[in-house]
């Protein structure tokens, strides 16, 4: 048997602790219509999953934001990751 390298190590025990997450027609449906006007944070407290797991699945299934939504959150984005302001939305139906 070949000894475990440090690369060999690694991808081993990031495959081992990682989850697939189960995307479902309705879940599809949710990202579809929330993702280009909603940040991904949001959208992924409502499904149950990672925002990079949002983030990825938008860019597989080529949804981009929309214009709007850059234009407007670019500089909330900054000023929430400093923790002056919480900015709040609700996708509920």
């Amino acid at each position: 048997m070949k000894p475990l390298t440090v690369r060999s190590a690694a991808v081993f025990f990031c495959n081992a602790t990682m989850r697939k997450f189960d995307w479902t027609e309705e879940k599809l449906a949710y990202l579809r219509e929330h993702y280009p006007t909603g940040t991904a944070g949001d959208i992924a407290e409502v499904i149950g999953c990672s925002e990079s797991t949002v983030s990825l699945k938008a860019r597989a299934l080529g949804i981009r934001k929309d214009p709007s939504f850059r234009r407007t959150n670019f500089i909330g984005r900054y000023v929430q990751r400093a923790g002056v302001i919480k900015q709040t939305t609700d996708f509920t139906d």
